[in-house]
């Protein structure tokens, strides 16, 4: 009988938890997914630190632990309409590749059981694509539950991109080039946090 009692109370958590037996999307309005570049007009000390960020955000988390997030080019917003149009042109070639695009699995199990305000740290494996290449990325997030609808995603620590493995470094120099710049950054460090809502 104890056991039994155990179980159900067991199985009752679950599914008041907020990550237990559903899938999730990511609430556009509600989420953030900055990056910031470094530039410098000339050689030197004087470099400037410039924050960017998507205004599209699209991405879901299936029950099974499994997560894409999809970033498209056209929501990329540096605050000069210019640099926009070039960056998504020149750099990420948004007419062939419309799409910056994440994929990876987290453990669910580990997930579940969270009620609102408690989060848990997960270390999470993913693989990254820009243009037509891919590369795995590594860090640590933060899963932390908001109610039983909602919970939110959190970078702990920027996850730094080299522009070089995804072979951004053309677009990087005719950047630098038509700007009249000595200087651009080719690593770039992400943050964001995510809203996830129940689908």
């Amino acid at each position: 009988m104890k056991k039994k009692l155990t179980t159900l109370a067991l199985l009752g958590g679950l599914i008041a938890s907020p990550f237990a037996w559903a899938d999730w999307k990511v609430n556009e309005a509600q989420s953030h997914f900055t990056f910031q570049s470094v530039k410098a007009a000339q050689v030197g000390p004087d470099a400037a630190t410039e924050v960017h960020r998507f205004k599209r955000i699209e991405g879901k988390l299936k029950k099974d632990g499994s997560f894409e997030l999809t970033l498209p080019i056209k929501g990329l917003a540096t605050g000069i309409e210019i640099r926009d149009e070039r960056m998504m042109e020149m750099l990420f070639n948004s007419s062939a590749y419309p799409t910056i695009q994440v994929k990876g699995m987290v453990d669910a199990a580990y997930l579940s059981g969270q009620q609102p305000g408690q989060f848990k740290d997960v270390d999470v494996e993913a693989e990254l694509t820009i243009l037509d290449q891919t590369h795995p990325v590594k860090t640590t997030l933060r899963y932390t539950a908001l109610d039983n609808d909602r919970f939110m995603v959190s970078t702990l620590d920027p996850i730094i991109v080299n522009g070089n493995d995804f072979t951004l470094t053309e677009g990087i120099v005719s950047l630098r080039e038509i700007a009249n710049l000595a200087f651009i950054s080719h690593t770039v460090p992400v943050n964001f946090d995510l809203v996830f809502d129940q689908d």
